[in-house]
């Protein structure tokens, strides 16, 4: 019900938040506008909330099209997107995020008590400013706020990283004083439990639900420090994370928005099952054809079905592929020159029927044989061989019926993130063959506990225990390439290959892993290659966009904003490779 109650607060703020911003003003008051005092913090927490899901939903698809988890439409990387495309983000962010936790904090008057519902917002507003600094760079941020000033200038990313992690190291504060063993003044300041808390609100409240956001605040924290490493010395606060035990470790602690099977007034179900399944699979709505590939292949010598997490990532509407050029323009031609020989072309096997990367073609009459997404994380179908296609009368009744999550920061997640700090930065404690070992297990389980209740007994469910143990299996795989990598790939490419394909569909820490690892550059023509992202058909696709292009609503509202020149400006903390290394 959490996307329902987040719908709902929306609606109401609509009708009486928009004004609430205190500004000095001889204006008599509007008797239309609803006075400070009278706002409901829960509600207007819950309308923060979902704000920083939908920056976090924006990031996470074109930061999975990017890497390829995701099906990226276009010929090059200059017409595949358009600055327009992007002030969804832009205004999710200042124009709904920010302002209402801005208008937040001006509710408490020292006799309401509102230090959970301001700690929350405050965590928040630091997540969603870090994610806004990954994607874009240089950013608004001092300035942006000041209603009187609608001009602000940019600021540093660097120094909207160092508020976004101050903001977060605020809002614990606020939270911290919610706790039993805050002092009696401390907790004077904390009457006020947020009655719908849209992410741990299935904790009851106290200090469990108090802890629950100070380990997502503090893993919030971990991937600002670890996305610094090459331009900051940032072990020591990444071992007093890991000391203080408070940081996402177990899926009990996992930070997700969830969905229900709720279909209308509002519909709740998981986005990506409503585009996949409430109408039938259509319109440019493909599986990547690159990551596909990866689950199949990877590990084809152990697991000739492919990775044991696939029938729960991917759903297919047929198991055959069509030999129809009418369908699939491509057949019958061969792979352009710059390909690789393991890289996947124009169809996979068995009815994995998804797209390459940057193709621009047109939408053939192969809405009933693309494959689709699946049980795990968005609530469809668990894929048993149906071979069944998705129909607007059968699609809202497959699977889980999109009582699906996003998975935003997960268990599985930390541990990748620890081992990569373990294996590049001088100083932090730890092992990262141990921490990388439970990363993979904990993916493996989390997708199959999900995905139980439509999987077993199928006799394709993933095994984790007996003779035929798959997640054992799949460990002892993993983590022999880790000890030992093949040639030409290295023990951080194969950590996070496995942290990508622990990640589906989280494509904004893809995103971060690529820049921030190198993950993926291609060492030229035929020779190895240090990871599996599929090149653009075109041979020449241009620049990879290191930060985004502004926002349009940016750039044309604000004098002090010009737009990119080009697609290579970093961000402060992408300082390693050469701008050019994943023009390909």
């Amino acid at each position: 019900m959490k996307k329902l109650y987040s719908l709902l607060t929306v609606a109401f703020l609509m009708l009486f938040t928009v004004q609430c911003d205190v500004i000095d003003s001889d204006l008599l008051v509007s008797p239309n506008a609803v006075a400070p005092d009278n706002v409901d913090p829960d509600l207007l927490l819950n309308s923060i909330q979902f704000s920083a899901r939908s920056v976090y939903s924006s990031a996470a698809t074109t930061g999975g099209q990017l890497t390829r988890m995701r099906y990226l439409f276009g010929s090059t990387y200059d017409n595949a997107y358009t600055p327009v495309g992007f002030n969804g983000i832009y205004q999710s962010a200042y124009s709904s995020q920010f302002i209402d936790t801005k208008n937040l904090i001006a509710l408490e008057d020292g006799e309401r008590g509102l230090s959970y519902h301001i700690g929350i917002a405050k965590v928040l507003k630091g997540a969603s400013l870090m994610t806004i600094v990954d994607m874009f760079g240089d950013v608004p941020w001092s300035e942006a706020l000041d209603a009187t000033n609608f001009n602000p200038n940019l600021d540093s990313s660097a120094d909207v990283y160092d508020a976004a992690l101050a903001l977060i190291d605020q809002g614990m504060a606020e939270l911290r004083k919610c706790l039993t063993t805050a002092t009696a003044d401390e907790r004077a300041q904390c009457r006020a439990v947020p009655r719908n808390d849209l992410y741990y609100g299935t904790i009851a409240s106290g200090d469990n639900r108090v802890n629950a956001w100070l380990r997502a605040a503090n893993t919030f924290k971990l991937k600002g420090l670890l996305n610094m490493r090459h331009v900051r010395n940032v072990a020591a606060p990444i071992n007093e994370i890991v000391a203080s035990g408070l940081f996402i470790s177990a899926p009990a602690h996992d930070f997700t928005f969830d969905f229900s099977t709720v279909d209308v007034n509002p519909d709740s179900r998981h986005p990506l099952f409503v585009g996949a399944y409430a109408a039938g699979v259509s319109g440019g709505n493909y599986m990547s054809n690159s990551y596909m590939n990866v689950l199949l292949n990877d590990k084809v010598g152990v697991f000739p079905n492919g990775d044991p997490r696939l029938r729960y990532y991917i759903y297919r509407q047929s198991l055959v592929n069509s030999n129809d050029p009418a369908i699939v323009s491509c057949l019958g031609s061969t792979p352009p020159g710059h390909f690789h020989p393991s890289d996947p072309y124009c169809q996979l096997v068995r009815g994995y029927n998804g797209r390459d990367f940057l193709v621009d073609d047109g939408l053939p009459p192969d809405g009933t044989i693309r494959a689709t997404f699946g049980v795990y994380p968005v609530g469809g179908q668990f894929d048993a061989n149906q071979g069944v296609a998705i129909t607007a009368s059968n699609g809202p009744d497959l699977g889980l019926r999109g009582a699906g999550f996003d998975p935003i920061l997960m268990s599985s997640f930390t541990h990748f993130m620890l081992a990569e700090a373990v294996l590049t930065i001088p100083g932090v404690n730890g092992n990262a063959a141990q921490l990388m070992e439970q990363g993979v297990r904990l993916s493996l389980n989390t997708v199959r506990t999900f995905g139980a209740s439509l999987a077993n007994g199928t006799g394709f469910e993933m095994t984790n225990a007996g003779d035929d143990n798959d997640v054992d299996t799949y460990v002892a795989v993993a983590m022999s390439r880790f000890n030992n990598p093949p040639a030409g790939s290295s023990q951080l490419n194969e950590l996070v290959k496995e942290y990508y394909l622990a990640l589906w569909p989280n494509g904004l820490e893809a995103f971060n892993a690529m820049r921030r690892t190198g993950f993926g550059v291609r060492t030229g023509g035929t020779s190895a290659q240090a990871g599996p992202l599929q090149p653009s058909r075109t041979p020449n696709p241009g620049d990879f966009y290191r930060t985004l292009p502004y926002p349009a609503a940016l750039v044309i509202r604000n004098a002090n904003v010009e737009s990119k020149t080009s697609n290579l400006v970093r961000t402060f903390w992408d300082a390693r490779g050469n701008d050019t290394e994943f023009n390909f």
